[in-house]
């Protein structure tokens, strides 16, 4: 030991590399500590200043940006620029919600918001992606009604959700409230007509997460207009939890094969982002799929700190663009969407240390009011403001609306 201090004291460059390293270190260090929020202050609703600060963010790059699909990830192929972008926006959309009903001031601006971003979806650019796979117009098909094939799930799926958004904001344009109708009614038909109680996201692939989107905004509905309840989430999740638990973790699988057999098992994006679209579904179902995630999938790389595998534990899997990059296996969107999960079950502990994970990962940084996630890109920031403010949708805004009176 005290050979190796003499050896390093003669070498003056290695001593100030170290200086170097150990400073960035710290630096780090007390940046995390600046700008992270530990759980219980997230579960007893005081993080008021960052949220609003990451809601301030996101509304200047979605609402306030004119920037296309492809403008917001260029560095993407195509088709993950459309899914990329169409999730920026219903995810910024799902946190207004969420910090409307733990904010009530916020909620007109939010209202405004919604419908705003509701139009650029329903434009012919934000759903190009999806008719390119298609070979058809999502809207289109929608249109038609009776008969139709049980796809296009998350295009429609997405904008179901942002539409139920604002309906529960107490919107009032009957435009929309048709289009609400019209979308749910065919989302139901596709999800129950299909042989395996779920519809597919592109011809012959069929993807149990975005099913879980379609899901969580049919059950919003029908809690809205029971007089037009489709009952389709009630059967969905029936059907998930006798046909396609992963026999290993009872995780709802992530991926079907076009004859309904299973082509992927559980896995922690999938149960991280169900952790959090089935909670506006069935609160019991995604709190259990989260137990389930957390018993299975949890891991703890270092103290204080945790992560989300992507794959269960003496399994080994690659990462893609659902998953993100893996880093010990630990999956990054799995890791986010887990923080839904933490947050609506009251896991503080779990969920600081999620948080940390993603403070550190992310390294935040503020300027002007608006905070935001500098390694993360736009629908990064938007899903993680979604889950960390997670919250159930009630009716106090529907009297606002005369469309909603008397619901």
């Amino acid at each position: 030991m005290v050979a190796w201090v003499r050896w390093l004291g003669r070498r003056w460059w290695l001593r100030g590399a170290v200086g170097v390293v150990a400073g960035l270190v710290l630096l780090k260090a007390g940046w995390v500590l600046v700008f992270w929020v530990g759980g219980g202050a997230l579960i007893a609703n005081e993080a008021r200043g960052d949220l609003m600060a990451r809601r301030a963010y996101l509304i200047g790059q979605t609402y306030g940006n004119p920037a296309g699909t492809a403008e917001l990830h260029p560095y993407l192929p195509p088709l993950f620029q459309g899914e990329w972008a169409l999730g920026s926006y219903s995810m910024t959309a799902a946190a207004l919600a969420n910090i409307a009903f733990l904010y009530p001031e916020t909620r007109q601006e939010s209202l405004v918001v919604i419908e705003g971003l509701i139009e650029r979806v329903l434009a012919a650019e934000f759903r190009q992606f999806d008719s390119d796979m298609w070979g058809e117009d999502g809207l289109e098909r929608m249109a038609q009604g009776e008969g139709t094939r049980y796809g296009h799930i998350a295009y429609l799926g997405q904008l179901n959700f942002m539409l139920a958004a604002y309906h529960y904001l107490g919107g009032e344009k009957a435009e929309y409230r048709r289009l609400f109708q019209e979308n749910s009614a065919y989302l139901a038909q596709s999800l129950d007509s299909s042989p395996f109680h779920n519809g597919e996201t592109y011809p012959r692939q069929i993807f149990i997460p975005d099913n879980a989107v379609v899901v969580a905004s049919l059950a919003l509905y029908d809690r809205l207009f029971p007089e037009e309840a489709t009952g389709t989430a009630e059967r969905w999740l029936s059907h998930m939890d006798s046909h396609y638990r992963d026999p290993e973790t009872g995780l709802f699988v992530f991926r079907l094969t076009n004859d309904g057999s299973v082509l992927v098992d559980g896995r922690g994006s999938g149960a991280g982002w169900n952790s959090f679209f089935l909670f506006y579904a069935d609160e019991a179902v995604a709190q259990e799929q989260y137990g389930l995630l957390k018993e299975h999938l949890a891991d703890r790389p270092a103290p204080g700190v945790a992560g989300v595998r992507e794959w269960p534990h003496g399994h080994a899997g690659p990462g893609d663009v659902d998953s993100g990059p893996l880093f010990l296996g630990l999956s990054p969107s799995g890791t986010g969407f887990a923080v839904a999960g933490a947050r609506h079950t009251g896991d503080a502990e779990f969920l600081s240390a999620l948080l940390l994970t993603v403070e550190t990962a992310g390294f935040t940084v503020q300027w002007s009011g608006e905070r935001q996630y500098l390694l993360a890109p736009l629908v990064g920031d938007a899903c993680l403001l979604a889950m960390k403010s997670v919250t159930r949708w009630d009716g106090r805004f529907l009297n606002t609306s005369p469309l909603l009176s008397g619901l």
